[in-house]
């Protein structure tokens, strides 16, 4: 098997460096250059097959600009994007192929599905609440993930789930989903214990890309089918 080149965009920060770590472990990936703070993007995408960016919203139009430009297939995991970078992805989204997603790894998607349906079942007789935590240099606030996942049981589309943000300490990353009716609670928490979960995931997803046409993907589409499978196994 032919390694696939990737290029890293924001190698310098944590998860640009564990990145770089996983790839050299991993025979089906090699590293086709990086970019840190600072740096020319366009140089460091010219030898690769896709390109992560993991570095910071305010980097997004210049990385993204630069992969138009060179047409390479871009994992996009920042947050925080304001109304006219979000506009720029979608325009990008015409030329390259985007996978864009506030979370990869595998348990956020799993939560994502099952709050999906809970929402479904339970209906207008239950109250939902969001609690994130994450490490006090963490600049989004509320989480991107959070966000997502208020949208996911959101299922009348009114904007009104409340999410509480939490920023201490070394936390990675702790999502709880609270569901509330009459006399009883149902909690659902995911809790990223090391980078990895995010890191795995999106080179997953790069492989994901490759021969993909121009579109937005949003990363449900990964292990999507799988926990489909699984959830309805359980009659959920």
């Amino acid at each position: 098997m032919t390694p696939i080149p990737l290029t890293i965009l924001g190698s310098s920060g944590k998860m640009g460096k564990r990145l770089i770590e996983l790839i050299a472990s991993q025979p089906r990936f090699k590293i086709a250059g990086t970019c840190g703070r600072g740096e020319c993007p366009s140089m460091a995408l010219e030898s690769c097959a896709v390109a992560i960016d993991f570095s910071h919203a305010s980097a997004t139009l210049e990385y993204l600009a630069a992969a138009v430009a060179l047409k390479k297939p871009l994992v996009l995991g920042t947050t925080g994007h304001d109304t006219r970078t979000l506009e720029e992805i979608h325009k990008a989204a015409k030329i390259i192929p985007i996978l864009f997603s506030s979370n990869f790894s595998f348990g956020i998607a799993f939560c994502l599905e099952t709050v999906k349906r809970l929402a479904q079942a339970l209906g207008d007789t239950v109250q939902i609440h969001i609690t994130e935590t994450h490490h006090i240099t963490k600049k989004d606030i509320p989480s991107g993930t959070a966000l997502t996942l208020a949208q996911a049981a959101d299922i009348e589309n009114k904007g009104t789930i409340p999410i509480h943000s939490i920023r201490e300490a070394d936390v990675i990353g702790e999502h709880r989903i609270v569901f509330e009716w009459g006399e009883e609670r149902l909690e659902i928490k995911h809790q990223a214990l090391n980078r990895d979960a995010f890191a795995q995931g999106a080179l997953n997803g790069a492989a994901f890309l490759i021969g993909k046409a121009p579109g937005l993907y949003t990363g449900s589409e990964l292990p999507q089918e799988k926990i489909s499978r699984k959830l309805d196994h359980a009659n959920l």
